[in-house]
């Protein structure tokens, strides 16, 4: 059997220290005769490139950009390599962290390359982070062809949200974790108490017309920092989940003071279009939704921290 890699896929597990590590696998008939790491060196946009070669083994699988986007990792490309029977990787990473290579035999052999997650803990831990699941309640929100309703899809995405945040080293601050109506300015008011980094609201969006898509996501009028959080969540699920904002719109003035901190409301579900809503069944959507926002909020804040550590 000649010597090919056959496949290449990741996720993020306990690392060998027992904190989370974003791990790439992959599967290949033969062991490499040497691995050769290069990097992490600094590229465009902030992000890090860790580039690894395999000697001894060649490409049964197509060339590819594989997206990953899971908060540290961002994609990572499987291509041929410079000479015959080679293979390389390059990662591409949001926060600079090595990479370590291991090989568990098999049939397949079975290449894990192992990625810190720490940065991305350091810069989240003990972040206050509010998400705020619109509606709730007898306040029903938007309600789907098939009767899903906007209370009900904006929760789902706030736990998973909720989670992730947890998972990263930071302190999620939900407005609401069950069914309940709060009044839009109590809302605000306790989350302002708990004195957090930032803010998400997270809404459906919907249309007359069933066949009618729109997304929409909105900031403070005249505050740049909530401009810059939109525009920071807006790329991150138009790279996660194909999503078009079109420009950050303004919020209306809901009539309560405006917060100290950055906040945006997010639409990434049109609710009222058959595909969205059949979609936003599966927990995997939901998921990435939740993904794609984090990863908003985690370039915000590594774009906009100060080196002290606070925000401007």
């Amino acid at each position: 059997m000649k010597p090919r890699l056959l496949n290449a896929w990741s996720s993020v597990k306990k690392g060998p220290e027992g904190t989370p590590a974003s791990v790439i696998y992959l599967e290949s008939t033969a062991v490499p005769h040497s691995t050769h790491v290069k990097g992490p060196m600094r590229v465009g946009a902030g992000d890090y490139l860790t580039r690894i070669t395999l000697a001894g083994v060649g490409l049964t699988m197509a060339e590819d950009e594989i997206l990953a986007a899971d908060g540290l990792l961002r994609r990572f490309d499987v291509r041929r390599g410079p000479y015959p029977e080679t293979a390389t990787l390059e990662i591409h990473t949001e926060f600079e962290t090595g990479a370590s290579v291991s090989l568990t035999q098999g049939m397949p052999h079975l290449i894990s390359i192992t990625l810190s997650r720490k940065p991305l803990l350091e810069l989240m831990s003990g972040r206050r982070i509010a998400v705020d699941p619109g509606h709730g309640g007898k306040d029903l929100g938007v309600r789907g062809p098939v009767n899903l309703l906007e209370k009900d899809c904006t929760l789902a995405i706030g736990r998973e949200l909720a989670d992730i945040i947890r998972s990263c080293g930071g302190v999620p601050l939900l407005t609401r974790d069950d069914d309940s109506y709060l009044e839009p300015g109590l809302r605000l008011r306790e989350v302002s108490l708990s004195s957090p980094a930032l803010a998400v609201e997270i809404h459906m969006s919907g249309e007359k017309d069933p066949l009618a898509r729109s997304y929409h996501i909105r900031s403070i009028p005249g505050c740049p920092r909530s401009k810059a959080l939109a525009d920071s969540i807006s790329a991150a699920l138009r790279e996660n989940m194909g999503i078009s904002f079109g420009p950050v719109e303004e919020l209306p003035d809901q009539g309560f003071p405006v917060p100290g901190y950055p906040l945006v409301r997010v639409e990434p579900v049109c609710l009222t279009y058959f595909a969205d809503e059949a979609n936003f069944r599966a927990p995997l959507l939901r998921r990435r939704l939740a993904q794609g926002i984090m990863n908003g909020i985690t370039r915000y804040l590594r774009e906009n921290e100060n080196p002290g550590g606070t925000l401007p």
